[in-house]
């Protein structure tokens, strides 16, 4: 049998694990004090948090403390850099900030008890095992953000400075020991952060939700809790209606139940085209979902007839009137075009050099979503048109 790592549900036997601990409400960021205390820290954040008060009081609550600030995404150069800088006894890593921050904890935290980190989990590291007597770290995450659910997840992207393209790692053992959602980052996030976060946290867990065997009744359990709890903070933005504290925290909770769901199953088509896209765009993630997320919602809308049922009945209990795939497709074009998320794609896709074949390439690439996952028959034929009618809607 494969290790855990490796196992993957079947149509008759499935597996759900996560080992973060998470803590979640209003002033949880306190408990990092207590979780740090004595602790050779390693903290890592957003360059824009770097002179939060936080993070002041926990650097003069640990005068050893050594202070990583990222900015922009995480890219092995950087990494490797920085990994020289890194004193050797550390027992603490803590991460604050948005996905790029988390992920680039994780890569260290891998290099830390691995020795590597670099497309961790696959190829020739697909069975790597710790190093062993190696001393224990805490890694906690505290994210600013809520969308990639980077913060639970056991997966971590990093961009390769020789080969151009996002490499992806993955290992139970990187997920950080202790997630904390704290609210306080977001109260002051601009309205295009949250939408875009919390359209990601949505495809994270609509794309888990629809996988054919990978996907298990406590997989749903998650998805049908953190769809709602979007979509209800993303109708109030549609109706101008500000997000209170309680929003923010269902849009921290149902991006950490993506993270976990997303660990556990797999994405799917859009994630597989976005990434594609990410490569040759300076699109930021979610932007380059968004790009074929009403087309492939069109073409799912006919099909997915038990998953569908389920999801819009949950959806009808919680007052949210959406009553098909394509109204839902029709929902988010609403919520980004209110706040000219979409003419800022318009914009950033005729400067970036789109590569539609390779696209393709990387969708076909795929074996396990076209030919067991997909909750749908995909051709060749039906990718090249879901791209083309996906690039047409943005008229590009």
């Amino acid at each position: 049998m494969n290790n855990f790592n490796n196992f993957f549900n079947t149509k008759e036997i499935k597996r759900f694990y996560s080992p973060t601990k998470i803590f979640f409400g209003k002033d949880s960021r306190k408990l990092l004090f207590d979780l740090c205390q004595d602790r050779k820290i390693l903290l890592v954040v957003t360059k824009s948090f770097s002179k939060d008060p936080l993070i002041k009081n926990l650097r003069k609550a640990n005068p050893e403390l050594t202070l990583l600030e990222i900015h922009g995404e995480p890219n092995t150069n950087f990494i490797d850099e920085k990994l020289k800088k890194i004193p050797n006894n550390i027992d603490c890593i803590v991460a604050i900030g948005g996905g790029s921050a988390i992920d680039s904890a994780k890569a260290i935290y891998a290099k830390k008890i691995f020795g590597i980190y670099k497309q961790l989990g696959y190829g020739k590291t697909k069975n790597v095992e710790p190093i062993v007597n190696r001393s224990k770290i805490t890694f906690i995450a505290l994210p600013t953000s809520a969308g990639s659910g980077s913060e639970v997840s056991r997966y971590y992207l990093i961009f390769d400075s020789k080969t151009k393209e996002k490499t992806v790692s993955r290992s139970w053992s990187i997920c950080p020991e202790y997630a904390i959602l704290d609210p306080y980052f977001l109260y002051n996030a601009p309205k295009k952060v949250l939408i875009l976060g919390a359209f990601d946290a949505f495809v994270h867990l609509f794309e888990t939700c629809i996988c054919r065997y990978e996907q298990s009744i406590l997989n749903d359990m998650l998805i049908l809790e953190g769809i709602p709890k979007i979509l209800k903070a993303m109708n109030k933005i549609l109706k101008s209606h500000n997000l209170d504290e309680n929003d923010l925290i269902n849009l921290q909770l149902a991006a950490t139940l993506g993270g976990i769901s997303l660990s556990n199953v797999r994405t799917g088509l859009m994630h597989d085209m976005g990434e594609a896209l990410s490569a040759t765009t300076n699109l930021n993630h979610p932007e380059t979902l968004f790009v074929f997320f009403e087309s492939i919602m069109n073409y799912y809308n006919n099909s997915l007839f038990d998953k569908k049922k389920i999801l819009l009945n949950k959806l009808k209990q919680e007052n949210i009137k959406l009553v098909s795939l394509e109204k839902l497709g029709i929902f988010w074009k609403k919520i980004l075009e209110k706040e000219h998320l979409i003419s800022s794609i318009k914009e950033k896709l005729p400067i970036a050099k789109i590569d539609k074949k390779f696209i393709l390439t990387k969708t076909l690439a795929d074996k396990v979503l076209l030919s067991k996952e997909s909750p749908v028959g995909l051709r060749k034929k039906d990718i090249i048109n879901l791209i083309n009618k996906s690039f047409k809607r943005f008229d590009y």
